[in-house]
Parts: C-alpha cells; structure tokens; sequence
C-alpha cells in the first residue's frame, strides 16, 4: 500500500510526501523474503530522496549502493541500468565526475 501510495505522490509531484512513503514502504518490505522488490524499493528511495533535497546526496547514494549490490544478483538489466544513471547523478552533486562518467559507461 505504501508503495503504490508513494508511485502515486511521486507521478503527481510531491516528492516530500513520496519520500516519507518510500521510508515506510523500507520498513514494511524489510519485514518479507522479496529481495529483489526491496533492492528496488532501495534505489527508488534513494532517487527519491536525492530529488527531493540534493543537499542529501550522500545519504542517497548509499541507499542506491545497497540496491546496486542486491541488483547485481537479483535484478534485471533495466533494474540495474536504472539504478547507476541515478547513481551517476549523484555522484555528480557530489563532485564526483569520474565516478559519475564511469557509472555511465557501464550502463552504455
């Protein structure tokens, strides 16, 4: 229910109220077997969060390196495509532009 809800404020523009959806979504799918769901549930949060507030980049990062390690088993290629662009683009606020031209050459 906090996923599709969190789906639904993100597509209507309310990021804010999309994140604090998505941390209740972590925690409820935290709770189940669903590896794969929760690795992407992960990196939407980050992304989320990263949207939401730039200033929080390096928190969102992490989220989406946690997703990244679990997609590397469990998701699909769009899955893991997906989640190094938005890591790409975090490493970017960061300053980072090598690691951020090097996440996208891994998706290319």
């Amino acid at each position: 229910m906090y996923w599709n809800a969190n789906v639904l404020a993100n597509e209507l523009g309310r990021t804010g109220e999309a994140v604090h959806l998505a941390d209740k979504a972590v925690a409820l799918f935290g709770e189940g077997t669903d590896e794969r769901n929760l690795a992407r549930l992960h990196g939407t949060y980050g992304t989320l969060i990263l949207r939401d507030n730039p200033a929080r980049a390096e928190e969102s990062l992490q989220l989406m390196r946690k997703a990244h390690e679990a997609l590397l088993t469990v998701g699909s290629t769009v899955d893991i495509a997906y989640n190094e662009t938005e890591m790409s683009r975090a490493l970017s606020l960061l300053g980072d532009t090598a690691g951020s031209r090097s996440m996208t050459a891994i998706t290319t």
